[in-house]
């Protein structure tokens, strides 16, 4: 990336130019511009080295000092760096399940009229996990927050600085176990009301259930960025291989 260090000695925006800004501390400076950050980022998408945006446009969004800014990053790749692990910290993977309600609200009623039988209970058990799988991976494909998770996954790899990719990586990892966690506590929740529970001993119980399917959901997220159709098609086998398990 290009070194961008203009002259430090003007602090004028576009529309004020030669009034001088106010006194800001280094802390708020620092706040100001990676909240600059979070919103291009959220406008624009997500790149590590941030080529779509001048640092002399962060430095006019966020209303700060130019001489201060260059001070603490002297270049954008320094500041892109910690924008970078300021967003993998900031990540959250909803623990709800956008129109999951409405969607179990109508369920075909012969599912509920052969609950008498053994195979009843497993095609209910069978067609809920379906639904839920469907609706929770077409939440996710709309998730602002599972595309910001997607994409820094894959390219804080290609850090150049060791510690930086560590840290990423950690704020990633911490961000995957609150949710997997979160979604554990709901899937045992959804499971208790159609009579379902794991067998006692289960290893790891219902958070390694939440962790396997996560890890199926990350596949088909991959997956439906090629072919959605083909990705929202497999849901029922899906449930499937789950319950015979």
């Amino acid at each position: 990336m290009d070194r961008e260090q203009g002259d430090a000695g003007r602090d004028a925006n576009s529309g004020t130019r030669g009034r001088r800004r106010a006194r800001i501390s280094d802390s708020e400076t620092q706040r100001r511009m990676l909240q600059a950050g979070f919103d291009v980022v959220a406008e624009r998408g997500l790149s590590l080295s941030l080529e779509h945006v001048s640092m002399e446009e962060l430095i006019d969004r966020a209303g700060v000092s130019r001489t201060s800014s260059y001070r603490r990053w002297p270049s954008k790749d320094l500041f892109a760096e910690e924008l970078v692990l300021a967003i993998a910290r900031a990540t959250e993977l909803g623990s709800e399940i956008p129109g999951l309600a409405e969607a179990l609200a109508s369920l075909d009623p012969r599912f509920l009229a052969v609950l008498d039988t053994a195979q009843g209970r497993h095609d209910l058990l069978v067609e809920v996990l379906r639904i839920v799988i469907e609706v929770d991976f077409l939440a996710m494909v709309d998730s602002s927050g599972w595309r910001t998770y997607s994409t820094l996954s894959v390219a804080h790899l290609g850090l150049r600085d060791d510690a930086l990719r560590v840290r990423v990586a950690e704020a990633l990892a911490e961000t995957e176990r609150r949710f997997t966690r979160s979604r554990a506590e709901a899937f045992e929740r959804l499971m208790a009301l159609v009579g379902y529970r794991l067998a006692e001993g289960t290893p790891g119980g219902w958070y390694q259930v939440s962790t396997a399917l996560g890890a199926l959901t990350n596949g088909m997220l991959a997956q439906a960025r090629i072919d959605l159709a083909s990705v929202t098609a497999t849901t029922t086998m899906t449930a499937l291989l789950i319950v015979s398990e």
